[in-house]
């Protein structure tokens, strides 16, 4: 806006562009009716923006309607809490958005954001909301929060009873017992008061062991868990694992007839023709449970019958 003063459409695509990078491609659009009625009580606004100009606050060369216009379009931007949780894992990876690997900000730039939703991102709160739980968050009176652990996780609430301050309720509860269980205060691991030992042992139990993993993806393919395999897909987990009885994902999608979850194990390059303990390919699981149709994708991408149980005459 300062580069091009009445360039105020291209302003807000610009900025709008920025955040779907962040939200890792995602297309964002704009909420009119939430915009208009902003812009209907912009009274409050136009003061406070008044009295920074008068205290030099913005360059000169600015016009202060536009500025106040391009602020209440980027708070009408509608997002999913999907979206939002990309957004704030964007912001907890130094950058470095999650879903696309692509650096969409500075580290700097991170810091200084970070920084600004620990002094004002709950509102008059936030003092006390960084004593209790030490979480960058920033929260809006739709209900949402967006609450960042820098280094490990972003996450997005949405619950829209809001609190005396005019944050969620229930997200300001949830997010102080997070803290707390797993010692996410960003001082919990600089000092040695037993509590905080405590809290992050709490943190390492919650990590999954290899077999726990395994299990839990045997689980979502029979259950067409998608979002689940994908969580295991960003932590590097090949889907090619297999359980006890060297049964794969894909065999087990072929049991529940999911072409959509066969189709997305193939997409991510497994084994086609892995044999499990009695040596059935998914090919022989698909002829015997599931349709037509995944019979063919699994031929279609080379998959072969297996040998079957040998018997051994003695």
């Amino acid at each position: 806006l300062q580069d091009n003063p009445d360039d105020l459409p291209g302003c807000f695509e610009g900025v709008v562009e920025e955040y779907s990078r962040m939200a890792g491609g995602v297309p964002l659009k704009i909420n009119n009716t939430v915009y208009l009625a902003d812009k209907s009580r912009s009274d409050r606004k136009f003061s406070i923006a008044y009295l920074l100009k008068e205290h030099r606050g913005f360059p000169p060369n600015l016009c202060l309607k536009h500025i106040i216009d391009l602020y209440f379009q980027l708070n009408s931007i509608e997002i999913t809490c999907e979206t939002g949780a990309v957004i704030a894992g964007t912001l907890a990876n130094g950058g470095i958005c999650p879903a696309t690997g692509v650096e969409v900000l500075s580290q700097h730039a991170v810091r200084n954001t970070l920084s600004i939703m620990h002094l004002q991102g709950m509102y008059s709160y936030s003092g006390e909301w960084m004593f209790q739980t030490g979480l960058p968050t920033k929260s809006a009176k739709s209900g949402i929060m967006l609450i960042v652990v820098p280094g490990i996780m972003g996450m997005c609430l949405y619950s829209p009873p809001l609190d005396a301050w005019g944050n969620s309720s229930r997200g300001v509860e949830f997010g102080k017992m997070m803290s707390k269980r797993y010692a996410l205060h960003y001082l919990d691991n600089h000092i040695s008061a037993p509590i905080a030992k405590e809290n992050l042992m709490h943190r390492r139990e919650g990590r999954e062991s290899r077999e726990v993993m395994i299990m839990n993806v045997m689980y979502a393919a029979a259950h067409g868990d998608v979002n689940l395999l994908n969580r295991y897909v960003e932590l590097g987990l090949s889907l090619d694992v297999a359980d006890y009885d060297h049964r794969t994902a894909l065999h087990l999608a072929c049991c529940s007839d999911n072409l959509e979850m066969a189709c997305y194990l193939i997409d991510h390059k497994v084994d086609v023709c892995a044999l499990d303990r009695w040596n059935r390919t998914p090919l022989d699981d698909a002829k015997e449970y599931a349709s037509a149709e995944l019979v063919k994708l699994l031929r279609d991408h080379g998959a072969n019958e297996g040998p079957g149980l040998i018997n051994v005459e003695v």
